[in-house]
């Protein structure tokens, strides 16, 4: 049961895209949407987007060196493992 639960959204319905029928965005507690206008949502919005972006760019640079060479030392062992039990 939920009980006291209030949030603000802002719903961006998008007309000429492919992949998008709409944004939810939930908004802070204590702020106010009347103050603010459509474009200034929009622009926060598209600003949160492309941070989130960079970050997940960022995060997956700094681990890919070191995850793509564990990948290749796991699969050249299995490959080795594999022709040491057909070998025989």
């Amino acid at each position: 049961m939920v009980k006291g639960l209030s949030k603000r959204v802002v719903v961006v319905r998008f007309e000429d895209t492919r992949v998008f029928e709409q944004a939810i965005l939930l908004l802070r507690d204590g702020i106010d949407a009347g103050g603010v206008d459509e474009q200034q949502l929009l622009r926060e919005a598209g600003e949160v987007a492309e941070q989130y972006q960079r970050d997940r760019e960022c995060r997956k640079a700094k681990t890919s060196w070191v995850a793509r060479f564990f990948a290749a030392l796991a699969g050249a062992g299995v490959v080795g493992l594999i022709w040491l039990a057909t070998a025989a």
